[in-house]
């Protein structure tokens, strides 16, 4: 492939597309209230719980619960156990919130079906203890590399992917590959686990920021998707201003928002965030958001255009007292 040709496929990838149009990418974070993971060896297929390795069951367990979103990944050599699998059920509980709980399991593998099932709620599980991991200070840098989606996930994840793996494996925190968590436009895609916020665009340079919670975080204001703690893109928009302000110091806080008031048409929002830190001081403001307009995206390698997708601005924000 000759120079020419390499830059015009690059120019053809969706995550390039979507930077060049200038799309933000806060509010596209998925919310949900209980997010499963689970390994699965790759290969994967486009849709992942088609993968021959997916297992049995879990799919039908997934129809009966859509307040529960899955992530799949990839076992690896430095965390994983030859024989288990590994299950995750992170969760969103109600008021002020820091990170999401976790519950965590290392099973058989031919276990997995049952042990999907019991911490779903579904009941059985009573060797559940037996096979729980008491992880709640690890945490969980999971990268978008699942290629057979989208060829961004794959090309622009793997080297961040690698970066992080590199640096930051270790007893403290796990990096993994991850399936497809929406938003392969905006790849780099990660997700920060416990606390659910989701990174996108993340170069392995900014991706050390992340990870490090380190330098400016203003220098990663066009990186933040949002925060799957809250719902309203509008509310998303709101909490990374919060962020942006606070700095680093802001994910230690315990947060909580509120759609005040919405415009008659529904393009705008007023909304009120409050946090608390650890030295009790709590912080609040206010702020007016509005759907400024669409922005286009394209197949990946294609020249044909896709779905339009949302962007917002943010028309007001203050503080306000206490």
């Amino acid at each position: 492939m000759t120079t020419q040709e390499a830059t015009g496929v690059r120019g053809r990838m969706c995550a390039v597309f979507s930077e060049a149009k200038g799309e933000d990418p806060c509010g596209s974070a998925p919310t949900w209230d209980h997010c499963l993971v689970i390994e699965v060896p790759t290969p994967w297929e486009h849709e992942v719980m088609d993968t021959p390795a997916f297992p049995a069951g879990v799919a039908d367990l997934l129809e009966q619960r859509p307040d529960v979103r899955l992530q799949v990944i990839q076992p690896d050599d430095t965390y994983s156990v030859e024989g288990h699998s590994r299950v995750m059920l992170f969760s969103r509980h109600d008021g002020p919130i820091r990170d999401m709980a976790r519950k965590e399991y290392l099973v058989p593998s031919e276990r997995l079906l049952s042990t999907v099932s019991a911490v779903l709620g579904n009941g059985g599980g009573e060797e559940l203890a037996e096979w729980e991991q008491h992880n709640n200070g690890v945490r969980d840098l999971m990268v978008c590399t699942h290629g057979s989606r989208d060829i961004c996930c794959a090309s622009i994840g793997q080297p961040t992917y690698m970066e992080l793996h590199a640096r930051y494996s270790n007893s403290h925190t796990r990096v993994w590959r991850l399936s497809h968590t929406g938003g392969h436009r905006l790849a780099p895609n990660v997700i920060d686990m416990p606390s659910g916020r989701y990174w996108s665009r993340l170069t392995p340079s900014r991706a050390n920021q992340v990870a490090d919670h380190s330098g400016n975080i203003a220098d990663l204001y066009d990186s933040y998707r949002g925060w799957s703690a809250i719902a309203s893109p509008a509310a998303q928009m709101a909490e990374r201003e919060a962020f942006m302000r606070e700095g680093w110091d802001w994910i230690d806080r315990r947060v909580e928002s509120e759609v005040t008031e919405t415009s008659d048409d529904g393009m705008e929002e007023r909304v009120a965030i409050r946090s608390l830190g650890p030295d009790g001081v709590v912080s609040s403001y206010v702020a007016t958001v509005r759907q400024s307009g669409m922005v286009q995206s394209i197949e990946c390698l294609s020249d044909t255009l896709a779905k339009d997708y949302p962007q917002y601005e943010l028309v007001s924000f203050e503080a306000v007292a206490s």
